[in-house]
């Protein structure tokens, strides 16, 4: 009885140590990994808060966390049991006042569209990701840097020269997706197989460039896929 009392004890100074020094600093990238850019988006600039939830064994363990991004970056202070192996899943957005704006993240492994999707909004940019299998062993101090769950699409005419009157060129633009994915996991970075029809009408990006629209498409990290839509200006 005394031994198993004295190892109990030993078990709650580890914890107890590590706890002021159970770190995770979490990194914004900047800018698009595209060839062509929208002028003025994708560049992480809107990105105001960072969501982490644990998981244990497959499910959730504790509270989901919130931090401020600030600099691109974000912290997280931990106080987590040694000996164990946990799952880390990430996920910053451009939140309203610290809550949803549009995104649904009560599950982080069922991420959703919170009310309708708008194009040509940098608003919708968000990143992602999973620390997985992390042995905790007592104080810890990591850095991850996110990356995003999105596929960018700019739709770009090269031909408003040939519309002599400036009057004539177009202002706004209606998009059409015929199947756009409807959620996202972000602890196995895999979209989900529900789709949905997906139509709004925005503001032209740029008429004098001709950037018309620029999307955010949920989509797997190492597979192409262009999205059948259509576009009306």
């Amino acid at each position: 009885m005394l031994a198993a009392f004295t190892a109990c004890q030993k078990d709650e100074e580890l914890v107890s140590d590590g706890a002021t020094s159970q770190t995770i600093t979490v990194t914004i990238p900047q800018g698009m990994q595209t060839r062509a850019t929208a002028a003025d988006f994708g560049d992480g600039s809107q990105i105001d808060r960072c969501l982490l939830q644990i998981y244990r064994g497959g499910q959730p363990y504790g509270e989901q966390q919130t931090a401020t991004v600030t600099d691109n970056t974000a912290t997280f202070n931990l106080r987590l049991v040694a000996q164990q192996t946990y799952d880390f899943v990430f996920w910053a957005d451009c939140s309203e006042g610290g809550q949803d704006k549009h995104y649904n993240t009560t599950d982080l492994t069922a991420i959703s569209v919170n009310g309708d999707y708008t194009g040509n909004d940098d608003d919708f940019d968000a990143f992602f990701y999973c620390l997985s299998d992390y042995a905790v062993e007592g104080a810890f101090s990591e850095t991850v840097t996110l990356k995003r769950p999105f596929g960018q699409l700019n739709v770009k005419t090269n031909e408003l020269t040939a519309i002599p009157d400036a009057a004539l060129h177009p202002t706004d633009v209606k998009v059409t997706f015929s199947a756009m994915p409807t959620s996202f996991n972000a602890m196995t970075g895999v979209v989900g197989d529900e789709t949905a029809e997906v139509s709004y009408t925005a503001n032209v990006i740029d008429a004098a460039s001709g950037e018309l629209s620029m999307d955010y498409i949920w989509a797997p990290e190492r597979e192409a896929n262009l999205a059948d839509f259509s576009v009306t200006f």
